[in-house]
Formats: structure tokens, C-alpha cells, sequence
């Protein structure tokens, strides 16, 4: 790998650090919301379609 790549990469590392920590402020967000077929379901009909055991 190059130096200047690896350098961006490690910049990147901690700049991830930091946000993790709540010492800084992501530059953007992406919220996603549920939908599909399990997102009203619950107990046992909800695990059957995710295919977990409840």
C-alpha cells in the first residue's frame, strides 16, 4: 500500500475513533426505517419469518 494512501486510511481509522467515542460529529447520517414483511410482526410470527427460535 502506499504512504499516502495508508496515511488517509489511518486518518480515516481515527477519525471513526473519535466519532465512536462522541468526541466528534459524523459528517452525515443515514436513518432507515423498517419495512417489509417481518415489521409488524411479533413474538413467534416475527421469529418464523426471520427464521430465529423464540
Amino acid at each position: 500500500m502506499k504512504k499516502e494512501m495508508f496515511a488517509e486510511l489511518l486518518e480515516s481509522v481515527k477519525e471513526a475513533g473519535r466519532i465512536h467515542r462522541g468526541e466528534a460529529r459524523p459528517s452525515r447520517e443515514y436513518v432507515f426505517k423498517a419495512r417489509g414483511v417481518a415489521s409488524g410482526l411479533r413474538g413467534s410470527k416475527c421469529g418464523s419469518v426471520k427464521r430465529t427460535r423464540v
